[in-house]
């Protein structure tokens, strides 16, 4: 049994500037799968799993009680109180195969349920045979999100090693739906040339009355990754040399084909979904104005009564903005949090501390929103551009492409 528990198990993910799900919670310290693609590991080294801890639920239950008797003392606290959906499972799958001895993600889950806690459960390991696990997502008040990136078998142990067969999860959802629990599929990642499998899983979505689908391309990392080759050969070609021949752009550690070499199967996608009557949405980060719904990658603003996503950002300026023409820094919403959040940037990316305070989010917002050389703005989001207007502090003034104004 490990000794100890996973201290920074729940925290601000460093895509706020985006997401509408900022708080990541996370089980366990570490994934035990071994996912080809996985940003996390492959920036770990692809290491295997070390001094792996499992969270403390009854932390976060003392957590969420004192916020209901006191003041935040913290960011984090301040997006708890507002009842910001936490996502279980940001950079560790919360159903591993030890979590049957640990149970600490069953703990998790009760504890939230407990407090009628909004949570979005990200997962690709979740069994249809573990009863208590469907038992505790049903009472909670949760969003249960499975990724598939095949339905062939034989690719998907290559892709997903220790990974439970795509089939397998598909009925897992397929459950937690006719339980009545909101349900989301992620194709995550989408491979490249792949769109076929990608129609055939948001039909089997539809069979199995899955509400929502989200998918994202596949990102390839910039560190050599033997993985990465092994998975080259079971689609047939070398992802590596079709994604330079694309132009691909270097997005932070990782390579994202461009625009044009997705929108298309995005499209496809999209219009298929929606004739099936199943909510699609865009999981792309420079994609996201494309959703059905207003959340970063699963529409859990369209459920009645469920939560409150974070707006107070980039992607919540630009929706609000939209319809009028123009997307100012002002119209990013009054809910900002205030409270310091050094602590959860990059040492190389930390704002001077001023008046003996940290910078608040409010100030990096700020700082990125004119462009920064491989920072985040506005223009990460596709169909935003540059107005040539600034307002009274000298912030750019951006406005929507004709290309995004015919697509939504």
């Amino acid at each position: 049994m490990p000794r100890g528990s996973y201290r920074y198990s729940l925290t601000l993910t460093s895509q706020f500037y985006f997401c509408s799900l900022p708080l990541r919670l996370d089980s366990y310290s570490q994934c035990t799968f071994g996912c080809a693609y996985c940003f996390a590991s492959n920036r770990g080294g692809k290491r295997p799993p070390r001094n792996l801890l499992p969270a403390s639920a009854k932390r976060i239950s003392a957590r969420l009680d004192r916020l209901s008797r006191n003041r935040p003392r913290s960011v984090v606290d301040e997006l708890l109180a507002a009842r910001t959906p936490v996502h279980l499972g940001g950079m560790s799958d919360p159903f591993p195969a030890v979590e049957s001895n640990l149970g600490a993600t069953r703990a998790i889950l009760d504890a939230l349920a407990q407090h009628n806690y909004p949570t979005v459960v990200s997962t690709k390991g979740l069994p249809l045979a573990n009863s208590g696990a469907m038992e505790a997502l049903a009472a909670g008040n949760t969003v249960v999100q499975v990724s598939i990136s095949t339905l062939d078998p034989g690719l998907s142990a290559i892709a997903e090693p220790g990974v439970p067969p795509p089939h397998r999860r598909l009925d897992s959802l397929g459950e937690l739906a006719r339980r009545g629990v909101p349900t989301s599929l992620r194709i995550q990642p989408l491979l490249p040339r792949r769109a076929g499998d990608a129609l055939e899983i948001i039909k089997q979505a539809k069979e199995r009355g899955i509400s929502q689908v989200s998918v994202e391309h596949l990102k390839l990392p910039i560190e050599i990754n033997p993985a990465i080759d092994r998975l080259s050969v079971a689609l047939g070609f070398d992802l590596r040399t079709l994604y330079r021949n694309a132009g691909a752009t270097r997005v932070g550690r990782e390579w994202v084909l461009p625009i044009d070499a997705r929108m298309p199967t995005i499209i496809q996608l999209r219009d298929y979904a929606r004739s099936l009557g199943i909510l699609f949405e865009a999981a792309d980060t420079d994609l996201l104005l494309l959703n059905d719904g207003t959340s970063c990658c699963s529409a859990v603003d369209k459920l009645k009564g469920w939560g409150t996503q974070f707006v107070a950002n980039y992607l919540g300026a630009a929706r609000i903005s939209l319809a009028r023409g123009s997307v100012s820094f002002s119209d990013i919403s009054a809910g900002v949090p205030r409270m310091p959040i050094s602590q959860y940037i990059n040492s190389n990316s930390r704002l001077p501390t001023t008046n003996g305070r940290g910078a608040g989010m409010l100030e990096y917002l700020k700082r990125n929103w004119n462009g920064r050389p491989n920072g985040p703005s506005p223009l990460g989001i596709w169909g935003l551009q540059n107005s040539g207007k600034i307002d009274n502090e000298g912030l750019n003034i951006y406005e929507p492409t004709t290309a995004l104004k015919e697509l939504i």
